[in-house]
């Protein structure tokens, strides 16, 4: 009943920094932060975030919103097919001119529309002349709030040394549910807890306790098997998620 989806972004940039050197880089070099508000107008440069620790004045960063979208949510076969994106998916680039307590402000207004409650970040983007991989690049996984994502800027040579690996750091997978044999679960969700479907796999809109489990792709993430012994249905890196399978029955 598992199903796998995984959501990763690796961005190499061209940029103009102050550095000459060559930098050696492994590990995570980004650094995140959930973003709990944006200033209001309609010129926006203030975003308000849950600690300004890991951020510099004049640190490059990106503005990234992970979820939001509204999906379709009835018992058919229509389950989470997108009715409104709602700004998933948005993200640009900025740089830091000031810090407060609780706050940054850019140097320049926001370009794009953002909605915090869906699962808004803002990611530190390191800034290199030429960069050598040294050791396996990697990111924070992503944990429903941050992370998830690998960045950095380079306007020199990039050297690959070692790989560059964010396998299973993006959204996650559904997980499989054991439970008793049960008939007749067609559904395509079922609440949390239900032992008559697995879970569904994360995408861009956030599951509900009530509809967690089941066949019903969720959005782009992939839906749950539902009971007995089905397969979940894969995720999408674009399009809808797959469905999970319908029970299966063995008989003689």
């Amino acid at each position: 009943m598992a199903k796998h989806f995984i959501a990763f972004i690796v961005i190499l940039g061209i940029y103009n920094p102050t550095y000459a050197q060559t930098s050696s880089i492994s590990g995570v070099i980004n650094s995140y932060v959930k973003v709990v508000n944006l200033g209001s107008g309609s010129c926006i440069d203030t975003i308000f975030v849950t600690s300004t620790v890991g951020f510099s004045v004049n640190d490059s960063v990106m503005i990234i919103q992970m979820q939001g979208a509204l999906i379709n949510t009835s018992n058919t076969a229509s389950f989470g097919s997108i009715i409104s994106y709602n700004d998933a998916g948005n993200y640009e680039f900025g740089c830091i001119k000031s810090i407060g307590s609780n706050f940054f402000v850019l140097k320049s207004y926001l370009k794009r529309t953002y909605t915090p409650s869906g699962a808004l970040q803002l990611v530190r983007i390191p800034v290199y002349n030429n960069v050598n991989v040294n050791g396996i690049l990697t990111s924070s996984p992503w944990n429903g709030n941050t992370g998830g994502v690998l960045a950095f800027f380079a306007s020199g040579t990039v050297t690959l040394n070692a790989d560059i690996n964010v396998s299973g750091s993006g959204f996650k997978g559904g997980l499989g549910v054991n439970g008793n044999f049960d008939c007749g679960k067609m559904d395509y969700f079922y609440p949390l807890g239900s032992l008559h479907g697995g879970r569904k796999g994360e995408g861009i809109t956030a599951a509900i306790n009530s509809q967690a489990l089941g066949r019903g792709a969720l959005a782009n993430g992939g839906g749950g098997g539902n009971n007995n012994n089905a397969g979940g249905g894969g995720g999408s890196n674009n399009t809808l998620g797959g469905k999970g399978g319908e029970q299966v029955i063995y008989g003689t």
